[in-house]
């Protein structure tokens, strides 16, 4: 996106917004890992607020960077595009607040032979992540590497997938009461979104940098 090179200020505004979702990205990580060890304490509570004080942070940030947007002289296609892709970006944070605010109001623990898993699929989905950003700063800059990022985002998702599934086959395969067995995969497929959320992110940069080739 060339325009954004020649506007300092606009481009300041978008690496602000990313900064706050890393940081509500990490609270997250530490929420759930905390949740998984020691279930839905004070702690875990003090957690769920900061990351909303986050989300409601890089909101702020968003509104402002569309209002930016409107105030140039830049055509349509390319403030639309850039709106789409910080839309989805956008969806992922908020897939990890809802995924937080869904343990937060359920009577649940985590039962031991699956708590390794869910660390293995938020890893995953922290990685996964972390390619969207990676793929963003390069489409936002040299747009050298965004197709390996996009690849890369493709490949998580589908490790994630696998997981998926053979979590909730072994919740179903050991006994466990059968409506925790309905809020765990309600779980399980709520986390799953968010490599599904960064999946799109992935379609609308390959989109745009197919757009910018041609």
């Amino acid at each position: 996106m060339f325009f954004l090179r020649r506007n300092k200020i606009l481009l300041e505004k978008i690496h602000d917004y990313f900064e706050v979702c890393n940081d509500g990205m990490s609270v997250f990580n530490k929420a759930l890992h905390h949740f998984v060890q020691a279930g839905n304490d004070s702690d875990f509570e003090a957690q769920i607020a900061r990351s909303l004080e986050l989300e409601s942070a890089a909101d702020a940030i968003l509104h402002k960077i569309e209002k930016s947007l409107y105030r140039k002289s830049l055509l349509p296609e390319s403030r639309e595009d850039l709106m789409s892709l910080l839309e989805r970006y956008d969806d992922i944070i908020d897939c990890t607040n809802h995924i937080l605010r869904y343990l937060n109001t359920r009577n649940i623990s985590v039962p031991g032979i699956i708590k390794d898993d869910i660390r293995e699929m938020v890893k995953m989905s922290l990685l996964c992540y972390d390619q969207v950003r990676c793929a963003v700063e390069d489409l936002l800059g040299k747009r050298k590497n965004v197709m390996t990022f996009v690849r890369t985002i493709n490949d998580y998702e589908a490790r994630c997938d696998d997981l998926q599934a053979a979590i909730i086959k072994k919740i179903f395969l050991n006994d466990i009461d059968k409506c925790d067995k309905i809020i765990l995969t309600d779980l399980i497929n709520i986390i799953t979104k968010l490599t599904d959320h960064c999946e799109d992110a992935a379609d609308c940069i390959t989109l745009i940098n197919v757009k910018r080739v041609v």
